[in-house]
């Protein structure tokens, strides 16, 4: 075995910048419904210090409200799509984005849309009610407790995982009752208005692409 080489910083590939709005329209043949997602890009954010970890608090609060506010309007009567969510997420390894996923009828993917679009912009104006944050609260430390009791039983992946990131991009590998423990003191100081402003890293102008996800009917079901 040779010993190891010295060590090289893996080289930092930027994503393609754009002002204005991108769309791409697919079909699918095996889709029962349309979907339409949003993905707002932007740099990956590092994770080294206790107000990196602070933001990723913010954050999943703010996507755990919005999202189940959209369940509540998905499961009322009339409602203009079947489902819809948003999360930040992780395509590669030097980008994230702020997405928004919605599962529709095809041919409603508009009005789906629009009516997402109305309620991200209804929190940036007047931001979440006590409850959707209470709410949201409760549930992040309730996943992470269960996650600490069921520690010994938890799968291996997750753990190496959390090595990897650690090694290669220097995100701590807290442990999950570090996690806990900081996740408590963490919550109470979070206000409404705090968690709102999350939804300021939705920028439509700037980096911003729309895919959209139809269907394919056969000439046969269109004869029928």
């Amino acid at each position: 075995v040779s010993p190891p080489g010295a060590w090289v910083e893996a080289p930092e590939v930027a994503f393609p910048a754009h002002l204005a709005p991108r769309l791409s329209i697919f079909t699918d043949k095996e889709a029962t419904n349309a979907s339409v997602v949003v993905d707002c890009k932007r740099a990956r954010q590092p994770v080294e210090t206790q107000g990196d970890y602070r933001r990723t608090i913010l954050e999943h609060l703010y996507h755990e409200a919005l999202s189940t506010r959209l369940y509540k309007i998905a499961v009322t009567p009339g409602a203009p799509f079947f489902s819809a969510s948003t999360c930040i997420s992780f395509p590669t390894s030097t980008v994230e984005t702020a997405a928004l996923s919605i599962s529709v009828e095809a041919g409603g993917e508009l009005q789906a849309l629009a009516s997402v679009l109305n309620e991200v912009e209804r929190v940036s104006k007047h931001g979440f009610e006590e409850a959707e944050v209470r709410i949201a609260k409760a549930n992040l430390l309730s996943d992470l407790e269960a996650d600490h009791i069921e520690r010994e039983q938890l799968d291996s992946e997750g753990f190496c995982s959390e090595f990897v990131e650690n090694f290669v991009r220097r995100e701590p590998a807290m442990g999950v009752a570090y996690e806990v423990a900081l996740c408590r003191a963490l919550l109470p100081e979070l206000t409404c208005a705090q968690i709102a402003a999350v939804g300021n890293d939705y920028r439509w102008d700037l980096n911003c692409v729309v895919k959209i996800t139809r269907p394919r009917v056969s000439w046969v079901k269109r004869l029928i």
